[in-house]
């Protein structure tokens, strides 16, 4: 049984690299900037001259908080005496990409080792966090980013914090700090709630109807003033209602299952917490890091309080656009995380309160958040727990063929998306042939294409739930 293990341990390995070098040599580019996109520009800028750009040009911090790979290329080029021409740029951020991406692949292998994964399971991982339209399509494409970056810290954060490895922990987060900011809170709250044995359970979850509430009245309020912002789509008034609506529905229905965990109401555990070291080590980092950036950044945003705007002015345009972008994003196995959401919810708080409130924050930000491409700090999380849900289910190896062949589709893959050639013209997002790429952003999927994905996404569901109706769940414990 260990040679086996091993070889699908390597077997698992060597098609992480592929896909990976696939996409180095044969993936799409984008012509907008140059090569370097849009906010590729400024970290093309930062990494020419990393010092100058910050500390004599000055940069807001917005962007100092995504600055680190920028550094990283910087470092590169002057180890190979290479010009920091936009090409080379390009070339470097690519590398580091496939690099992380590779490193991703034993990461993985990690992760699975210690959640007890076996052959299918690995393989179930693989689809959820490799086959996805991000990882195959537009990292590539628009290589000049901190996504990859992003995604790899998160997914060592979530290795460190299942070993309990403390050190690695805020290393990591620090790093996430300058790259990828969500995943740097994140781990501050898993080092100050560390692993433990399950919880129990309530009957009732008071606390998620006043979040509910909270939520489904700063959503509204936010559209009826809000002058600052325009959706880059018309907002269609009829259905704003029920938009706000489904999306209030949406938030009262996943938060009541995560709040049925009895920690969150285990006060002698918080009075306990309000004594421990590592709440403080987490509150002076996390103010050390914000003193540092108001420090050194430029007057400028965005601000935190114009990102939260802009998302739920842009998630609330159209019913539930934020979970349609979401499947459109990561496949199908973004489905199955909503089949298994119950599940996942008394699977979380097996791993403590730091990862049930994790889960808790990302949840409420996937659904007022269209762009997917920002849910990356949860991802691991996310794909690791659906992964444990279905295999409690035992489905049959055509199964997971079937999601496979359905991730391919997702990912478009197959598809030409960069048909407006050198001509690009960034004011058209919402046009032909840039629809070809922006139909897979929530912000940027025009109204067309979120009816015509929207009902793709409906139908996966569709025939995803008669499978997770016909397959036995694992015996449900009754609640007290």
């Amino acid at each position: 049984m260990g040679g086996i293990r091993l070889s699908t341990k390597t077997l698992f390995l060597a098609v992480v690299c592929l896909v990976t070098l696939a996409n180095f040599f044969w993936a799409e580019r984008t012509p907008a900037g140059g090569g370097l996109g849009w906010d590729g520009m400024v970290y093309g800028d930062l990494a020419r001259d990393p010092y100058g750009e910050i500390f004599v040009e000055g940069e807001p911090a917005y962007f100092i908080q995504r600055a680190l790979p920028s550094v990283v290329v910087y470092a590169i080029l002057k180890l190979l005496g290479a010009s920091a021409t936009d090409p080379h740029l390009i070339r470097a951020f690519e590398v580091l990409d496939v690099l992380l991406l590779a490193a991703m692949g034993i990461v993985w292998i990690w992760v699975g080792d210690t959640l007890g994964f076996a052959g299918r399971a690995r393989w179930l991982s693989f689809i959820g966090f490799f086959l996805t339209y991000g990882v195959l399509k537009q990292f590539e494409y628009v290589p000049v980013n901190t996504d990859v970056p992003g995604l790899f810290l998160a997914l060592l954060v979530f290795y460190f914090f299942l070993r309990d490895n403390r050190e690695g922990l805020l290393i990591a987060g620090l790093a996430a700090a300058f790259t990828w900011p969500p995943v740097f809170y994140s781990a501050l709250l898993l080092f100050v709630w560390p692993k433990q044995g399950p919880a129990g359970r309530v009957s009732r979850s008071i606390a998620a109807f006043p979040a509910t509430l909270l939520t489904g009245a700063a959503v509204w309020w936010i559209h009826v003033s809000s002058t600052q912002f325009e959706p880059l789509s018309p907002v269609l008034k009829p259905t704003l209602p029920l938009a706000i609506a489904c999306t209030t529905v949406w938030i009262w229905v996943g938060s009541r299952e995560l709040f049925r965990s009895a920690a969150w109401y285990d006060w002698r555990a918080h009075l306990r917490l309000a004594k421990s070291p590592r709440l403080y080590t987490a509150l002076a980092l996390a103010a050390g890091v914000h003193l540092l950036l108001h420090r050194i950044g430029a007057p400028g945003g965005p601000y935190p309080i114009e990102v939260v705007e802009s998302m739920a002015l842009e998630s609330t345009r159209l019913p539930l656009l934020p979970i349609v972008s979401h499947v459109v994003f990561y496949g199908p196995l973004a489905i199955l995380t909503v089949l298994a959401w119950q599940r996942i919810a008394r699977l979380a708080p097996a791993f403590g309160p730091g990862l049930l409130v994790v889960l808790l924050l990302h949840f409420v930000q996937l659904t007022l958040d269209s762009e997917s491409r920002r849910a990356l700090a949860v991802l691991p999380i996310l794909v690791s727990l659906t992964v444990v849900a279905v295999e409690e289910r035992r489905w049959p190896a055509s199964r997971y063929w079937l999601l496979g062949v359905l991730a391919l589709v997702y990912s478009k893959v197959w598809l030409h998306i960069n048909s407006a050639g050198p001509n690009y013209d960034s004011g058209s997002e919402l046009a032909w042939p840039q629809q070809l790429f922006f139909m897979s952003a929530g912000p940027w999927m025009s109204n067309t294409m979120y009816v015509v994905q929207g009902a793709i996404v409906l139908a996966t569901g569709v025939a995803l739930f008669y499978l997770w109706r016909r397959s036995p769940g694992p015996p449900r414990p009754s609640d007290p």
